[in-house]
């Protein structure tokens, strides 16, 4: 049920979650609404599919903006790649030591 709302980005979903407390969108969902309030245009469909399965499921308006919030906040608190490279220093750039053998 909740893919569609966990593989947008946490910005959208923040955006969601705010159209949702003010009533920006409401059900009957719609695809093209939610492109435009939430200003996107790849995954709306799946976010729609989402939505309207937690609507069926008694969970829409400020209930729904409630439940995004926390999983956005729960998917915030995963540890994130520290991303390094390697090869030669470049003048300029903040290059990371790695242990040898890394």
């Amino acid at each position: 049920m909740i893919e569609g709302l966990l593989d947008l980005p946490s910005h959208v979903r923040k955006r969601l979650v705010k159209a949702l407390e003010t009533g920006s969108i409401g059900p009957p969902y719609s695809t093209t609404s939610l492109q435009s309030t939430l200003n996107m245009t790849e995954g709306a469909s799946d976010c729609l599919k989402a939505l309207e399965e937690m609507e069926r499921a008694g969970i829409g308006g400020a209930s729904a903006a409630a439940w995004i919030r926390s999983v956005d906040e729960a998917t915030s608190r995963r540890p994130r790649p520290d991303l390094v490279w390697s090869g030669p220093e470049v003048p300029g750039l903040h290059a990371r030591d790695t242990p040898p053998g890394l």
